[in-house]
């Protein structure tokens, strides 16, 4: 029988995916899925990630998990209770119109939980590093062109005040203001002594 670590290994090399490209779809560190694949459990951080990752691990590659995640608690925790689902929190069976029974847990929830994957992988699949920099770039060039447009609305608003303000008369607009005669004569100075007026 094979162990834990050669049904990943086998299941990974048969779909012709590498550690590598397991460890970026899983989130799972690379040394955490090489583990898994030695069946070496000693140096993973805690009993509940190891399972965690046993669970993540199966389904990324397409296996059951729940027997995985048994051989993994009577290997490396032979003490350990392993907790049963209660019977008041289990679906009942549903009969349909022909007269069978089905249990809803057994159509529903894995169509249910893959469906769930499946919008997830898009969703990660649409916002990816590249994307996100287009999407700033993109909004960057939009604040560009609304300040500019809010500038232009600016100066052409204080264009049509300036016409709207009332000009001095005798003076044209946009000329600058010229002495055309000279001013009246100032007062005498007084002669200085010795000086002759």
């Amino acid at each position: 029988m094979e162990t834990m670590g050669q049904v990943f290994r086998t299941a990974r090399e048969r779909k012709r995916i590498s550690v590598s490209q397991a460890a970026i779809k899983t989130r799972i560190k690379i040394q955490h899925i090489e583990m898994m694949e030695r069946d070496d459990f000693s140096q993973m951080p805690a009993p509940a990630y190891a399972r965690g990752f046993i669970r993540m691990y199966a389904e990324f590659l397409g296996l059951e998990s729940g027997p995985l995640v048994e051989e993994y608690n009577e290997l490396h925790q032979p003490g350990a209770r392993v907790r049963q689902p209660s019977r008041a929190a289990e679906p009942r069976p549903q009969p349909r119109e022909d007269g069978t029974v089905v249990h809803p847990s057994a159509t529903t929830a894995p169509a249910v939980g893959a469906r769930i994957r499946q919008i997830l992988a898009a969703v990660a699949s649409v916002f990816t590093l590249e994307n996100l920099k287009r999407a700033g770039f993109v909004l960057a060039m939009g604040l560009i062109c609304w300040l500019l447009v809010l500038g232009l609305k600016q100066c052409a608003r204080r264009a049509q005040e300036d016409d709207a303000r009332p000009h001095i008369a005798g003076f044209k607009k946009g000329v600058p203001a010229i002495v055309e005669e000279p001013a009246d004569a100032y007062l005498p100075l007084p002669p200085s002594p010795g000086e002759k007026p």
